[in-house]
């Protein structure tokens, strides 16, 4: 079991990870800055669940009144020669907002200025959960996931920090609407069965029954996406995708996949298990079709192996798999 961070080290992760955040807003990351924002980012993976949180705080820092960051501003001396005032008030509010949720025991940001109830979940490597929501509404949990629920009397509002949902909405007797927000933008559901897949870089939505609106989160940009179909979007445009059913079978504990690439193949599967997996140059270009267990990793390598004559060897930290030269 992993050993717990503690309040000071998770304190010192959103203060860096709010300097790093406002360095990236206020100018471009020269060669140097970008190479030590990675070795930071991939130093814990407390850091990426923290910049994470951090993206998502941004719009709601953009909405904040500027009386009250000004009122900041003013009790702050600085402290770093290459962070400027707003910097300062940003890591100051970040870190009052981190002082509360603690005192409220969450593990994520509350919506800046509200202490609406807000209900957290979240799922470790290898794990899932199925969640009965107030409504009626059931969620279910991928693999590293992580999710705030927030119901109050106007709203049904899902974040989802990192990681894959399914949704299926029940009718609200408040008739109040029920959206997903990820940095990129809302899904706003229209009685309907989807699935959300989010990362960094984009979201992905599949819709299963009904139809779920996509509202692009720095443009005007809207679409309705109906049952059977599937989109992607980031933070500009929403770009059509074909839907699979396939894509849905997580919650059975299957990966399908039809001719993906095998490094493709590996980075969906490592999503269940902690196990690094090394694969030799030579057979990046072999394809993989079929339906594959996530439950046990090494069973489905071993298949993989066997349908693709590649060879698997295994040491303490890592696994490697190359061509099987004896056949």
């Amino acid at each position: 079991m992993d050993k717990p961070y503690t309040t000071q080290e998770k304190q010192e992760a959103y203060e860096q990870a709010a300097e790093w955040f406002m360095l990236i807003q206020e100018q471009s990351l020269n060669t140097q800055q970008q190479a030590e924002f990675e070795a930071w980012l991939v130093a814990k993976p407390l850091h990426q669940e923290v910049w994470q949180n951090v993206a998502m705080f941004e719009e709601k820092f953009n909405r904040m009144p500027k009386q009250v960051i000004a009122k900041t501003v003013q009790e702050l001396k600085p402290k770093k020669k290459h962070i400027g005032k707003l910097s300062l008030a940003f890591i100051s509010l970040l870190t009052a907002v981190y002082a509360l949720q603690g005192i409220r025991q969450q593990d994520y940001f509350p919506e800046l200025l509200s202490f609406d109830p807000v209900d957290i979940y979240k799922t470790k490597i290898g794990e899932q959960q199925q969640v009965a929501l107030h409504d009626g509404s059931q969620i279910w949990l991928n693999s590293q996931t992580k999710i705030r629920v927030k119901y109050n009397d106007q709203q049904r509002k899902i974040e989802l920090a990192n990681g894959e949902i399914y949704i299926e909405t029940h009718k609200d007797r408040l008739q109040r609407p029920f959206s997903v927000h990820t940095q990129h933008g809302d899904l706003v559901a229209l009685g309907t069965k989807f699935n959300v897949d989010y990362t960094l870089d984009k979201t992905e939505l599949s819709v299963q029954e009904g139809a779920v609106r996509i509202e692009v989160r720095n443009s005007k940009q809207q679409q309705i996406i109906s049952a059977q179909h599937a989109a992607m979007f980031d933070t500009d445009n929403i770009y059509p995708q074909t839907f699979h059913a396939g894509d849905l079978l997580w919650r059975q504990h299957l990966l399908v996949v039809h001719s993906m690439p095998l490094p493709q193949f590996i980075k969906e599967l490592s999503k269940y298990d902690k196990t690094r997996i090394v694969l030799d140059p030579s057979i990046h270009d072999v394809l993989v079709s079929g339906s594959y267990s996530t439950r046990d990793i090494n069973k489905t390598l071993g298949v993989i192996a066997h349908t693709y004559q590649l060879n698997i060897s295994e040491t303490t930290d890592q696994i490697r798999i190359s061509a099987d030269v004896s056949k």
